[in-house]
């Protein structure tokens, strides 16, 4: 059945993110949209699996044994933190190409054994025993989250202890960070370019704020479970990047938002999750990111020149200290109301190194 949908011209995509490969990540999410292929929720589900970004070792590492686990007949394409649409756009051509022709495979592939000190990238430690924060001997697990999931920010890993369905203790790191830096991280565009002695309106960096925004609405409602509000938020994302005019993606957004705030069910869902966040509940922060998409949308076309300053950037807090004492069912919706800029993180390490 998967050659046959190969030789109609659609895929089942697992699209794996780095912190560089933002770039080839929206194109990517917009080029699928496009062709309406069904993103696969897991890569044993998929038959194409797209790395978005430079790798290093370690997440090579973690992308290769997710790679060795997916099914056949698959195809596997690696796309460079510089490419831009038109190379994405032929890439996946040629990858539904070789997916047709692709031999199914005899052995599914085996993940390598379980191992007490296992990666954060793979396979779950040896239980413990600890005393709980009510005061009981409970299982201590070792439970890891990231670096390839989906609908996930690029190259996090989130190292949790479980006792029961609680998270104890979280360590929070990034993998992918050990390849080249972009000149310029993408979304703080076109700050540096300013600084560099160009010229921007206020209105071309409110756009990219803009849609800076709706990338991370696309992965919460993603992540809560509400595809076509992920894909509405998605579908203005790339409308702002592509230039469309404030008098089309103002009045597009205001119905999107009010739909949203208007669900019942997504209140229902969130409401109660991770109450003790800095800058307010998951609810709070989702309700925070739709007025700010709002407002930056509604800047658009303002002509002043951009002040070169740093751009303004979220401040994400802590998040290890955010998940710890949440469900774990609970920790992708913090991570996606979050938001890390994982993209940051080899930055600091080379400012502060």
């Amino acid at each position: 059945m998967v050659v046959r949908r190969a030789r109609r011209g659609h895929a089942r995509p697992f699209p794996v993110a780095t912190p560089y490969g933002t770039g080839p990540r929206l194109h990517v999410e917009a080029e699928i949209a496009r062709r309406r292929w069904a993103p696969a929720p897991s890569p044993a589900s998929a038959d194409l699996l797209i790395v978005c970004g430079d790798l290093d070792d370690a997440l090579g590492a973690a992308v290769q044994e997710v790679w060795d686990g997916m099914p056949g007949p698959r195809v596997r394409l690696d796309l460079p933190s510089g490419a831009e649409r038109g190379a994405v756009t032929a890439a996946l051509d040629d990858a539904v190409t070789a997916l047709s022709t692709a031999p199914p495979r005899d052995d599914p592939g085996v993940l390598p054994p379980v191992q007490a000190d296992a990666p954060a990238h793979g396979g779950v430690a040896m239980a413990g025993r600890a005393d709980d924060r009510d005061g009981l001997r409970l299982d201590v697990l070792h439970v890891p989250l990231g670096p390839v999931l989906s609908d996930w920010p690029g190259g996090l890993v989130v190292e949790t202890e479980l006792q029961g369905d609680v998270i104890q203790a979280a360590r929070v790191g990034v993998v992918g960070t050990g390849v080249a830096a972009p000149a310029e991280p993408y979304w703080d565009r076109p700050w540096p370019a300013v600084r560099d002695g160009g010229r921007a309106t206020r209105g071309e960096a409110e756009r990219r704020r803009a849609a800076a925004y709706l990338d991370g609405l696309g992965r919460l409602l993603a992540v809560a479970g509400w595809p076509w509000a992920a894909s509405r938020a998605r579908s203005l994302r790339d409308q702002a990047l592509a230039g469309r005019p404030a008098s089309v993606l103002v009045p597009a957004y205001a119905r999107f938002e009010l739909r949203v705030r208007r669900s019942r069910i997504l209140r229902w869902m969130l409401h109660g999750i991770g109450t003790g966040l800095d800058g307010g509940s998951v609810l709070d922060r989702t309700g925070h990111r739709l007025a700010a998409a709002g407002d930056a949308l509604g800047r658009i076309q303002d002509p002043a020149p951009l002040d070169p300053a740093r751009p303004p950037r979220p401040e994400t807090g802590d998040l290890a200290a955010m998940l710890t004492g949440s469900e774990l069912a609970a920790a992708r919706l913090i991570v996606a109301a979050v938001d890390p800029r994982t993209d940051l993180a080899g930055r600091r390490a080379a400012a502060n190194g």
